[in-house]
């Protein structure tokens, strides 16, 4: 009964087509053509023309557009939540929190590339492929993925807030003014990414490969790097107050006028990085390796902690070789 029905529903659907075209419809021509089709195509394009229908019900009824310049859903009188979105249906500003993820939905969600101000609120997903899609001033709050794809996405105004998803694959995106707060994005892969003015502030950023990209003006304050690698990264500006990471590694990273301050980054290396300007007031650097860095014009108190770092006569330090000693640092080749 099912596959009758589809039938009947896309032969009407191709005679509007043919229509459509100047063309006079032909019953045994459509009639042919669907009856070569075997049953199990018939109810796929059956679902997707019954998923595209309800989902045109759905933003006809709802009227809540993407605003370009608030960066977020509203409805269209202006009243009520701003952050509100539509249940049901694949495109900007829809709620996938509850949609079914089974084939028809992987299947539009493909082809589907603007997906500004998305929704994604709380439960546990296995995969969400969001590859090359515009997720501008999209949000995803209190959610769990344990495979998310953002590879070249366009992220700007995008909200990730007390979320878990780990092993994230963000890389060669882009987007500036991102919000990433008490989440945890432990090994997840930015390499040659490109953000400006991004805000981790308290998030989870372990083992993270972040390596030939840039994070211009990007707050890392309070954040967990252990072993992160940051390597030949632009991070001009980019503040690290009070975060705690042990083994990270910032090799050949531009790291001008950084703030470091309350900063722990103990066993870190530094070789060949560039930190002129740096704030390392109260920075642990014990055991760091600062061979061949520029720390020129960097900042320090009493409380900066230099014991066992090394240096070599490549090093630019802001204060003399013989200090340098004296702090308890070790001279190396």
């Amino acid at each position: 009964m099912l596959y009758i029905l589809t039938r009947m529903a896309l032969q009407i659907k191709f005679r509007a087509l043919i229509c459509s075209m100047g063309q006079t419809p032909h019953f045994f021509q459509e009639t042919t053509v669907l009856m070569s089709m075997k049953p199990i195509y018939l109810l796929i394009l059956g679902g997707v023309l019954v998923s595209s229908i309800s989902s045109f019900e759905a933003s006809a009824s709802e009227r809540v557009e993407y605003n370009g310049l608030s960066h977020r859903c509203e409805r269209e009188n202006g009243n009520g939540d701003r952050a509100f979105r539509i249940s049901g249906g694949i495109g900007p500003c829809r709620d996938l929190t509850n949609i079914s993820q089974n084939f028809l939905f992987h299947w539009r969600l493909y082809f589907s590339k603007d997906l500004k101000g998305i929704g994604l609120f709380g439960g546990k997903r296995k995969k969400v492929r969001l590859k090359n899609k515009n997720l501008e001033g999209s949000l995803f709050s209190e959610t769990e993925v344990e495979e998310i794809n953002l590879r070249k996405s366009q992220l700007s105004y995008i909200e990730i807030i007390q979320s878990k998803l780990i092993n994230a694959d963000i890389s060669k995106a882009s987007g500036r003014d991102l919000k990433i707060l008490a989440s945890n994005l432990h090994g997840a892969n930015f390499n040659r990414s490109d953000f400006k003015k991004v805000n981790f502030e308290e998030s989870i950023l372990t083992s993270i490969n972040f390596e030939f990209g840039s994070c211009l003006g990007c707050s890392f304050n309070r954040v967990r790097l252990g072993q992160a690698k940051l390597n030949n990264l632009t991070l001009t500006e980019s503040s690290f107050e009070f975060a705690d990471g042990p083994f990270v590694s910032f090799e050949n990273a531009e790291l001008t006028k950084a703030q470091f301050k309350g900063a722990n980054f103990s066993n870190g290396n530094f070789q060949s990085a560039t930190l002129k300007g740096a704030d390392l007031r109260e920075t642990t650097l014990l055991n760091a390796d600062l061979r061949s860095a520029d720390l020129s014009e960097a900042s320090y108190d009493e409380n900066t902690q230099w014991r066992l770092a090394k240096f070599n006569l490549s090093t630019r330090l802001p204060f003399t070789a013989e200090e340098a000693l004296s702090f308890g640092m070790i001279l190396a080749e």
